[in-house]
């Protein structure tokens, strides 16, 4: 299991966020095992007489050699006035900006021709 870290502002504790987090990060350690730590930090700002109650959730993951970070804006589609959805949200998004990491990554592995067949070129 991959070390996390919750941290609330604003609001207490929620005690059945833990248990969300951390299944949402043993999705994302299954697409990429090489996850070192997780930092969530959810926060919900002063209340908005325009906006409501909204949840903001940030999501850092560490990975050798990386950074990813997750921030949600949830102003902009006005459905995070549900903590749980907003961090179920975050990190889909986190899954996705890891799909993309590792797709980079396997672009950057250059393939080179398997050892028997340079040592066998190399003897003839």
């Amino acid at each position: 299991m991959v070390p996390l870290k919750v941290d609330y502002k604003n609001f207490e504790k929620h005690p059945d966020l833990n248990p969300i987090i951390e299944e949402q990060l043993e999705r994302l350690e299954k697409c990429f095992e090489r996850i070192t730590s997780c930092h969530v930090i959810i926060s919900k700002p002063h209340k908005r007489h325009l906006n409501g109650n909204v949840y903001h959730v940030h999501i850092d993951l560490h990975i050798p050699g990386s950074v990813i970070a997750i921030t949600r804006e949830p102003e902009r589609d006005g459905r995070h006035d549900d903590v749980e959805l907003a961090v179920r949200d975050a990190f889909k998004t986190a899954k996705r900006n890891l799909q993309v990491y590792i797709e980079k990554l396997r672009k950057d592995i250059k393939f080179r021709e398997p050892l028997t067949e340079v040592a066998s070129q190399t003897q003839e």
